[in-house]
């Protein structure tokens, strides 16, 4: 067993601090190396607009008195309109649920069955019992791809007709035009005379 030696609490304390100071430090550290959002070119800023931002701002023109009159009633004129518009919808909702009483009382008279049943709570979406947890539990060990996507759009590239003949051979099946015919005419015939020039050569560096 060792034996304890008793510590001054100042150094102790101080020791505490350091520790925590590391700590600190170290936690920053992993801050600056951990994952960073990828950066979005259309909400960035530039820096020069930024810096010029006070040049570039405009105050508002100042208004006149026959101006600020016509805003005035302009917007007298609009409350007053919707100051109508919600008297209307109320007067609507009133004479709506009037009929509607009325309607019961001449129900009540002719069939009381009916009456009841039209006056009785509806059961048909309640109650909701739902099982399960509301939230969906996150996955473990799962990392977000942060805006990486793969592009999978199908392109679609035009075949051309050469390659076409000479990968499937349909050019049996497609009718060429006559420059293209003459086109292909000529390449053929180049590529036999060289494949006549390079035969010759051949055998006399196999002699």
């Amino acid at each position: 067993m060792k034996k304890q030696v008793a510590v001054d609490p100042e150094i102790a304390k101080i020791r505490e601090e350091r520790k925590r100071r590391k700590l600190e430090k170290a936690i920053l550290k992993l801050k600056q190396f951990g994952k960073k959002p990828k950066p979005v070119e259309e909400i960035g800023i530039d820096i020069k607009l930024i810096n010029t931002l006070d040049t570039r701002r405009r105050e508002p023109d100042p208004i006149n008195e026959e101006e600020e009159m016509k805003r005035i009633v302009i917007l007298k004129e609009y409350a007053r309109s919707r100051v109508v518009l919600a008297n209307e919808n109320v007067r609507w909702i009133k004479d709506a649920t009037r009929r509607q009483i009325r309607a019961l009382e001449a129900l009540k008279m002719v069939s009381p069955e009916l009456y009841k049943t039209a006056v009785s709570n509806e059961h048909c979406g309640l109650p909701s019992i739902m099982e399960g947890p509301s939230l969906t539990p996150p996955i473990e060990g799962y990392k977000s791809p942060d805006g990486d996507y793969k592009d999978i759009t199908k392109q679609w590239v035009q075949p051309e007709l050469p390659l076409l003949i000479k990968k499937f051979g349909v050019g049996r099946l497609i009718k060429t035009p006559t420059f293209q015919k003459k086109l292909l005419e000529q390449r053929k015939g180049q590529e036999g005379e060289n494949k006549k020039e390079e035969e010759p050569k051949k055998k006399t560096a196999t002699a």
